[in-house]
């Protein structure tokens, strides 16, 4: 009497699948199914994790469905392209040897031999194939950094998702999304916020080249159907503003740095904004008091102080009983403010405008005094040369590691004010626009609240005094303005 053929699981993994059409499964499942016949195998069911790396700690739903498999013994024999399929790291091997040995099964690949978890040789053999595997991830990845760096240093550009603002090649422009950018850039340096940007390029259809990820089946599948593009939010599109390639230089990504890059130099492709520009929305973004700043309801919300006797503290918008929207102090007791919101943002509002439309407004809120960008670019330069003159005699043994470590302690602290000096210089300024404008009110009425909000503040401080309740008549000398600075 023939023995019964035992039942068999396909298991199938792509890392990496761009375009979304799984060519890659397909041809495993093809290549795995003929194993199966040749073997008289039964195949049973598969298990598909695509577009999944095994080598990091990505949840697969797969491989999880393959481990329950086992462990309640429904198969014999687990099929799969090759070992490097199934797992690429400890964790992962680990719960295979613990479920194979309990299932007395056999993994056998396509490309490599057969591993009998059932026994002692067979899990030793396993492990060590694994443990190669891992260890190829390593030496791989230390490689592709290092060819990083050089491409870097180079100025050229490495593969990979397609930057917004140009083509897949990363160098040629793509013009409507070039543009859009360049004025996000201008627009967040005059105080937009990042979510009000993030809702002005989806609102024009420009969204992330970032792909979404196909939604799973109930079974842990992949659905079937193309990628589609994700929506900006605040966190992507400052990761885009932060990048160095839009000013057309060359940087590598820090290691476990979120959006933190050593730059090499000019890139091969074209930058989007000037340095100076790229360099001031740089030190807007960083700014740890920008955080706290993001969530404002109403125009004066975080700049309008209360006035009672002693108080000082920066008003919230909320709404009254009848619903109207008003300013408040937190304080919320008696003596405090509470007072209609619409009045006081009208006559802040018509104060901007007053003032931006004088005549000496130029002469007074605009100062054109600027350094001389080349030339601190070329200082910049001159420093990260001696920087790398430093390290060539400190490895020829010329310096001690002490004189290393002073003179690359002073270069870098000039260094580092020569790129304040730039991020000053590329500051767009909040008032030029409104002060050039042959109509300052109809420009002002058209920008964004956040961004009428940075103006307010750049020309004035605010102070609401308490009014008493039912006082319904607005009355402008309860509302202090004050000019800042000397203007």
């Amino acid at each position: 009497m023939r023995d019964a053929p035992l039942p068999a699981v396909l298991y199938l993994r792509m890392s990496q699948d761009r375009a979304g059409d799984e060519l890659g499964i397909t041809r495993q499942r093809d290549d795995a199914r003929k194993l199966a016949q040749v073997r008289g195998l039964t195949v049973v069911g598969e298990h598909v994790d695509n577009d999944v790396s095994a080598a990091g700690k990505v949840k697969r739903p797969g491989f999880d469905a393959l481990i329950k498999d086992l462990e309640a013994g429904r198969v014999s024999v687990v099929i799969a392209w090759d070992l490097t399929r199934l797992t690429r790291n400890a964790r992962d091997t680990l719960r295979l040897l613990e479920a194979g040995e309990k299932a007395g099964a056999m993994i056998s690949c396509v490309k490599g031999s057969d591993l009998n978890l059932a026994t002692a040789d067979g899990q030793m053999t396993a492990g060590v194939l694994a443990a190669i595997a891992q260890g190829e991830i390593k030496k791989k990845s230390e490689r592709q950094r290092a060819a990083n760096i050089q491409a870097a240093t180079d100025g050229r550009r490495v593969g990979g998702r397609r930057p917004f603002g140009y083509e897949q090649n990363g160098v040629t422009v793509r013009r409507d999304e070039a543009d859009a950018l360049r004025h996000i850039y201008g627009d967040v340096a005059r105080g937009l916020t990042l979510a009000g940007a993030a809702r002005i390029l989806n609102e024009r259809g420009l969204l992330s080249p970032q792909l979404r990820r196909r939604p799973r089946t109930p079974d842990g599948q992949v659905a079937e159907g193309p990628q589609q593009a994700s929506p900006w939010i605040a966190q992507s599109l400052r990761t885009t503003l932060l990048n160095p390639r839009y000013a057309g230089m060359r940087a590598t990504k820090l290691p476990g740095k979120r959006d933190k890059w050593t730059i090499h130099g000019k890139a091969a492709w074209d930058g989007l904004v000037p340095e100076e520009t790229w360099r001031a929305v740089n030190e807007i973004l960083r700014d740890p008091d920008r955080a706290t700043a993001q969530g404002h309801q109403a125009l004066l919300t975080g700049i309008a102080r209360c006035g009672a006797p002693g108080c000082g503290m920066t008003v919230r918008a909320g709404r009254n009983l009848l619903g109207q929207p008003i300013y408040r102090c937190p304080a919320a007791s008696a003596g405090h403010v509470t007072r209609r919101r619409d009045p006081v943002d009208d006559w802040i509002g018509s104060l901007v405008v007053a003032r931006l439309s004088r005549e000496d407004a130029r002469e007074l809120l605009v100062d054109d005094r600027r350094p001389d960008v080349a030339a601190l670019r070329e200082q910049a330069r001159a420093l990260d040369l001696k920087l790398k003159r430093l390290a060539v005699q400190f490895a020829d043994d010329l310096i001690t590691a002490h004189q290393l470590e002073a003179a690359t302690a002073r270069a870098r602290k000039r260094r580092d004010e020569i790129e304040a000096q730039i991020a000053d210089a590329g500051k767009q300024s909040l008032l030029g626009p409104l002060i050039n404008a042959r109509n300052p009110k109809a420009v002002y009425e058209a920008l964004h609240d956040d961004q009428k909000r940075a103006v307010i503040d750049a020309l004035m401080t605010v102070e609401l005094l308490p009014v008493g309740r039912g006082t319904r008549t607005f009355r402008t000398e309860t509302v202090i303005a004050t000019p800042r600075g000397r203007l």
